[in-house]
């Protein structure tokens, strides 16, 4: 069934998401820059793929303004700004929102718990790749997602997969999800340095 999705952060990635996402749910895009948000609100969002462009009318609005709650929040935001984004939004938080972030790097659900219960946390990693140039979000790669819970649990995460998939993302319920973001990350440091 359709989800009432809350994307934190209309970057890239949010942008994205929340675009594709919007084709089957209720998706509103949560900014902080006034100008985006008028703009998302008025000419929704371009997404441009390989054989052209997508055009997409997800919801946007400021962040604090949501009205009621999400069934699934999606952190896109910077790291540095997670707690304070959650914190600006947690009237959407309800105690059957699930918090699920694909933000990269580890460590994210230790700000997660302070939202919500381990059950309604989620840890995500994704393959796909974006960059926005004036104001057209670009779509670089493609790939899988992977969902699961920081303790290796994966009951009651298929509504979320299935929302992902309606959208055309290919996804995975991992019991593991937890060894890839430290594979990743250990694999990103051996590079970078």
């Amino acid at each position: 069934g359709e989800m009432r999705i809350a994307v934190l952060g209309n970057g890239s990635m949010g942008s994205l998401f929340g675009s594709y996402l919007s084709l089957c749910n209720d998706v509103t895009l949560i900014g902080v820059i006034s100008e985006q948000i008028a703009d998302i609100q008025k000419n929704g969002t371009v997404i441009r793929e390989k054989d052209g462009d997508r055009h997409f009318c997800p919801k946007a609005v400021m962040s604090g303004n949501f009205e009621g709650r999400a069934d699934l929040v999606i952190c896109f935001v910077k790291g540095y700004i997670t707690e304070l984004s959650l914190t600006q939004n947690r009237s959407i938080i309800g105690p059957d929102t699930y918090l699920l972030t694909f933000q990269n790097g580890a460590g994210h659900e230790e700000i997660l718990r302070k939202f919500t219960d381990d059950r309604h946390i989620i840890i995500g990693t994704t393959q796909h790749n974006a960059c926005v140039e004036n104001g057209v979000v670009i779509h670089g790669g493609w790939g899988i997602n992977s969902i699961g819970r920081p303790d290796g649990s994966t009951d009651g995460l298929e509504q979320v997969r299935d929302a992902f998939i309606s959208a055309g993302f290919e996804t995975v319920i991992s019991d593991s999800v937890m060894k890839s973001i430290w594979k990743k990350l250990l694999t990103n440091t051996t590079v970078s340095t």
